[in-house]
């Protein structure tokens, strides 16, 4: 069975249970933290700086050492380099040599998809985010918010059953995140995966989310879950007239605030 098959082989998703993570001789960054997120879920994390959401997900991705607790993904143990974990990072990590096409091949290559595969998988995910025309740019010629299309396209590309996304657009301005969320929200409705997504951004996490997961500071780990039962799919430009998105948004701040104090 290829990489690409067994991404999508087990999906039963994630289970964290009395998990305690510290570095060195400094104070935990959270103890005792339980959090389920369901085979298709899309969970947003918020906090703020230092509150450990990175932590919480680089140890889901097996690149952070658990001290104790026990971490489940897909009913296996977590592992750096898992062919059903996709990891977007904040810099997109374009390589600069290839084109956008070229730049998502090479996913699918190291993906174990059949090179006669690539070109048609590449151009349809660069089509979804609407970069067509710009499918033989090298990386250079892109505005940011166009890499970081690049970057999703990519990691959609290559079909994994679980996404984390770490503050992929937090160096964008305001209208180009819309945009961006907008196709984000097409490529999660599209393949219904496993999304857990860091943000500072209450809004953001409001717009994407099933579920909004609050964490407070000084090792308080999770202090809030919040439900956004607002219908898909969605649109991040429709939610700003929507008196239900700015309720929940409410409820997210007042939790941030009290998990900061």
């Amino acid at each position: 069975m290829g990489q690409r098959s067994m991404a999508a082989a087990r999906e039963s998703g994630i289970s964290v249970s009395n998990l305690a993570i510290a570095f060195g001789k400094m104070p935990p960054i959270f103890a005792n933290l339980d959090l389920r997120i369901a085979p298709g879920e899309f969970v947003a994390l918020v906090g703020a700086s230092g509150c450990g959401k990175t932590t919480l997900m680089n140890a889901i991705a097996g690149l952070v050492r658990v001290e104790e607790g026990n971490i489940q993904v897909n009913s296996l143990p977590p592992a750096a380099g898992r062919p059903d974990i996709a990891y977007v990072l904040a810099r997109d990590a374009l390589l600069p040599w290839r084109t956008v096409r070229e730049n998502v091949e090479y996913a699918l290559m190291l993906s174990g998809v059949p090179k006669a595969e690539w070109k048609s998988i590449a151009l349809d995910y660069i089509a979804r985010v609407d970069l067509t025309a710009h499918a033989d740019f090298l990386p250079a010629r892109l505005s940011h918010g166009q890499r970081q299309r690049v970057a999703l396209a990519r990691a959609f590309a290559v079909n994994r059953s679980v996404y984390m996304l770490d503050e992929p657009f937090s160096a964008l301005d305001a209208q180009t995140k819309l945009v961006l969320h907008d196709q984000l929200l097409a490529l999660w409705e599209q393949s219904r995966k496993t999304v857990i997504f860091v943000t500072h951004d209450i809004g953001e996490a409001v717009t994407l989310a099933d579920r909004v997961v609050v964490m407070g500071t000084k090792g308080r780990g999770i202090v809030d879950e919040i439900r956004v039962p607002l219908p898909r799919p969605r649109s991040a430009g429709d939610l700003q007239e929507n008196e239900a998105f700015h309720e929940i948004f409410r409820q997210a701040w007042h939790a941030l605030r009290k998990g900061m104090s």
